[in-house]
């Protein structure tokens, strides 16, 4: 396995204190409660996610407006509304992960519903301050739904040896169901999936030793293990916003953010075993951890727009961090079967809770737009999204300082820039496209230096889109299909070495990992 000094070094960080444990099975029973990736999720958003008008152009929407989409962008846009109107925004979303291994079976096609809001105009006049409009929004901003399975081949070693390694020094006596095991102070979490081996019987101690264990496996087997994710869930905002207009060339707005999220990930990993040459055997296991995080943040926006010539506008916006907190909980469970048993051996672990709090980066974005009569506009955006700036509330200050560390010295700014083009050849016609691009989160000499995480991260995220859209006398129906490519790192399946001196067992590295995703997105806005 290749850069694994490396690897070591990012396990101190990111997985045990004590032992270098890594890998993506081994991510969910950390004994950090919060990592630094669980913090980078809630960070990022796909511009597809959004109303198809703004999807169409890219989301490069920051100097535009009259758009629900512009409540979670910049709430200025808000003040653009010359009437009431409510949108409602639903798509059919495809989804592909791909890496270096052969993936089986992983398109998944779901109904996704994007955006709903109304933008109320409660007051004009022919002052300077010429409308103010409130507006009332859900705006999806991020989709965690996929499926990947993949095999990673025939192998030599086997997770048992992680389990059984990783249980040297507990004695047997704390084991067992009667024991009590789960609750033992002296057993970490990160030790879970070796009680659940010795419950199934993968492995057992050391003849003549009560804290030393070996796996079952017969020397010389081989393991063809396959992997499956199925990740579930999605991110979306409820947005309260004012929009202000001032002489129909200034446009002020704020909007009190307030999200949504929830994700779930299960990971089933088997191991079917071949070339035994005594009986009874080992013939196959199973491991699926699996987490569920759920909880609210809040955030505030503000924007303003001018229009400092005629057809030019220039747009500026601020994201505050949003401040989140959330519910985690872990729970997994075993199986094993042997060639002189008909059933099979289970074991699962107690489900365990924790709450946790922290701050996504603050993001400035600014916007650039110009029109051509009404028959074109060409917009061109740009954000700067501060990933070191991310931050954990958690009580203990030491453990605060730790993250923030971590933090500052694996992430950096990211650059986002997205344009946008729209063409009218006739009053009831629209037709647009757009691309946007989402920059690294990850500081890029560590990258290139071979530094990888337990979990992947998403680090560059390609959208190209194109749309329709249809004026139908003062309702309006838009189309777009955005077509999304998100690269991730790589990473270890599972990954186990106890001290610089031991045996390491791990999987081979996953590697060119890629999520594509097709979006076909419908609005419909209707005035009122």
């Amino acid at each position: 396995m290749k850069r694994r000094y490396l690897a070591v070094l990012m396990a101190m960080m990111f997985a045990l204190p004590t032992v270098a444990q890594n890998g993506l099975l081994f991510n969910l029973t950390s004994t950090d409660i919060l990592g630094a990736t669980d913090m980078l999720d809630a960070s990022r958003e796909n511009p597809g996610y959004a109303t198809a008008r703004v999807a169409a152009m890219g989301g490069a929407f920051t100097s535009l407006g009259a758009d629900v989409s512009s409540m979670a962008i910049n709430p200025a846009g808000l003040g653009m509304y010359r009437r009431s109107e409510v949108e409602m925004t639903a798509a059919v979303v495809t989804n592909k992960m791909q890496n270096n291994f052969d993936v089986l079976g992983t398109t998944k096609t779901r109904f996704s519903f994007n955006s709903f809001g109304a933008a109320i105009n409660v007051f004009q006049s022919s002052d300077d301050l010429r409308s103010m409009t409130f507006g009332l929004a859900y705006n999806k901003l991020d989709d965690y739904n996929y499926n990947s399975r993949y095999s990673l081949g025939s192998l030599s070693s086997s997770i048992t040896d992680v389990f059984a390694s990783q249980m040297a020094g507990v004695a047997d006596s704390y084991l067992g169901t009667s024991a009590d095991p789960y609750n033992n102070t002296a057993i970490g979490l990160n030790q879970w999936g070796g009680i659940m081996a010795y419950d199934t019987y993968l492995i057992d101690p050391v003849p003549g030793y009560n804290d030393l264990y070996f796996s079952t496996l017969e020397a010389g087997m081989m393991a063809d293990s396959y992997m499956d994710i199925i990740s579930k869930g999605s991110k979306g905002e409820y947005d309260f916003s004012l929009g202000m207009n001032f002489n129909d060339n200034m446009f002020f707005g704020m909007t009190l953010g307030i999200q949504d999220v929830y994700h779930k990930r299960d990971f089933y990993y088997t191991e079917d075993y071949s070339g035994a040459t005594a009986d009874p055997y080992v013939q196959y296991m199973g491991y699926n951890p699996y987490s569920v995080e759920s909880g609210v943040g809040v955030n505030l926006k503000l924007g303003a727009i001018f229009n400092p010539v005629a057809g030019l506008r220039m747009g500026i916006a601020f994201h505050t961090p949003t401040y989140y907190s959330m519910d985690k909980s872990y729970v997994a469970s075993m199986w094993s079967k042997y060639s002189d048993e008909q059933n099979e051996y289970y074991a699962s672990t107690l489900v365990y809770d924790y709450t946790y709090e922290y701050n996504t980066p603050a993001k400035m974005l600014v916007g650039l737009s110009y029109t051509i009569g009404n028959y074109a506009i060409i917009s061109l955006d740009y954000d700067r999204v501060w990933y070191q700036s991310m931050r954990s509330s958690d009580f203990d200050p030491s453990y605060r300082q730790y993250i923030k560390q971590v933090v500052k010295e694996n992430f950096k700014g990211a650059n986002n820039v997205r344009i946008g083009l729209e063409f009218r050849p006739a009053s009831f016609l629209s037709l647009r496209g757009g691309y946007a691009m989402s920059d690294s989160p990850y500081k890029e000499e560590l990258e290139n230096g071979g530094y990888y995480f337990d979990s992947p991260i998403a680090t560059r995220i390609d959208n190209f889109s194109f749309g329709v859209g249809f004026n139908l006398g003062g309702a309006k129906l838009d189309f777009a299909a955005i077509f999304s490519n998100t690269k991730y790192t790589d990473y270890d399946v599972y990954y186990y070495q106890a001290d610089m001196s031991s045996d390491v067992y791990a999987s081979p590295l996953v590697e060119n990992n890629e999520l594509k995703r097709g979006m076909y997105t419908m609005t419909f806005s209707l005035p009122f």
